[in-house]
């Protein structure tokens, strides 16, 4: 009679659990079902449930192949989105601001601009590809680029048309330098993530989209109305990193860390590219190379004031946080922390430039299109340099 009992329980057990097993099959089967599941859920969450079964993995998968497609997020300003990442591409523009946070936390904010990061040298060609293609107007900017303590902003332009759902807003900005930096020098921390032609980045994701917590860069009074808005779309603004979080190994703002663009702490979003043209050469006797320049990108947030030091660049708070690798020989700019990859860069710079005439190195515009630029190789002195680290980190 136990035996029996024993033997009918676990059938009962093994049916109740057969039956769940179903329904959780079932719920991972149909995508407006686990859509509306997943888009409650952190990402982190959802990327920690999809690695739960090949189910769960599939279906978190397929969510994020709708819930992250570029093209159909641009078409709110854009009637052909391929055209314009195609341009995208070519000039190694960033779309940055509330516009890539919406992208990357799944949510909309009604009447927000789109905010494009453009090389001053690419402002003008942006702004007259807005106007001829895709039927915007310039008009006048709200704001003035000496309202921003970062020396990398030159210029605002903004561009509107009307929507079906109300007015749209372009706005170019045009940096002297970093597209990066200028988004480095952002009020805060929730803001820097960028949108590159083939991939979309966030800098600080756990603190950005699992703690809703965003460390001010600016000061309170610089930007209150900035602050204002955020606090108002749920995050937790806070002046320094509490000293227990940077004691602990996921501490989400890895201070005094040296970070690259598409490190481990970044989360990066890889974007369909299928439908875009190949990126062009820099020019017909440059090495070719496909990925946007802002992946060899470094940068340290530093939290405490230090004296400016000549060479680097620098937060709004005046904190130090790398140097600029430029020449004549390249066509982009890059952000170096490591002093010594820097001078590896230097050295090599210095070679090149000795090797040219003075006529080549001319920066007019038709001369840009002439030059043979360096920067592939740029790429990949930085290539050997992280993976060399990464080694002695293994050792």
């Amino acid at each position: 009679m136990g035996s029996l009992l024993s033997s009918s329980a676990n059938m009962d057990c093994a049916e109740r659990d057969i039956g769940r097993t179903s329904s959780f099959s079932s719920i991972l089967s149909i995508h407006p079902i686990y859509d509306g599941i997943y888009s409650r859920l952190s990402p982190g969450a959802r990327i920690r449930f999809g690695r739960t079964c090949r189910l769960a993995y599939n279906s978190v998968q397929d969510f994020h192949s709708r819930a992250f497609n570029i093209n159909h997020h641009l078409r709110r300003f854009f009637d052909d989105p391929i055209a314009f990442r195609n341009m995208q591409a070519r000039l190694a523009m960033l779309i940055s601001g509330s516009n890539a946070l919406q992208f990357l936390d799944s949510t909309s904010y009604p009447g927000s601009d789109l905010d494009l990061y453009v090389w001053e040298d690419s402002a003008k060609e942006v702004g007259h590809w807005l106007m001829e293609h895709e039927g915007y107007s310039s008009a006048p900017s709200k704001r003035k680029a000496n309202e921003y303590a970062s020396i990398s902003i030159f210029r605002f332009d903004n561009f509107t048309k009307d929507g079906p759902d109300g007015p749209l807003t372009v706005q170019v900005v045009a940096t002297l330098i970093s597209p990066l930096e200028a988004i480095l020098n952002f009020h805060s921390t929730c803001v820097m993530n960028c949108i590159a032609f083939d991939a979309a980045y966030s800098l600080y994701p756990q603190a950005t989209f699992e703690q809703r917590v965003s460390l001010c860069i600016a000061s309170r009074n610089d930007r209150r109305a900035e602050f204002k808005k955020y606090r108002n779309r749920g995050w937790k603004l806070i002046l320094i990193t509490p000293p227990q979080e940077k004691k602990s190994r996921g501490a989400p703002f890895h201070g005094d860390v040296i970070r690259w663009v598409h490190d481990h702490h970044s989360w990066v979003v890889p974007l369909d590219t299928s439908e875009l043209q190949p990126r062009p050469r820099l020019s017909p006797t440059s090495e070719y190379f496909a990925w946007d320049p802002v992946i060899y990108n470094s940068w340290k947030l530093v939290e405490r004031l230090i004296p400016k030091i000549m060479g680097s660049f620098h937060m709004t708070s005046g904190a130090p946080i790398g140097y600029r690798a430029r020449g004549s020989v390249m066509r982009y700019e890059y952000l170096v922390m490591d002093s010594g990859l820097y001078q590896t860069i230097a050295s090599f710079l210095e070679h090149q430039i000795h090797k040219r005439s003075n006529a080549e190195r001319r920066s007019s515009a038709k001369q840009k299109e002439l030059s043979t630029w360096c920067d592939a190789t740029i790429g990949r002195l930085i290539d050997a340099h992280r993976a060399k680290e990464i080694q002695n980190q293994g050792n």
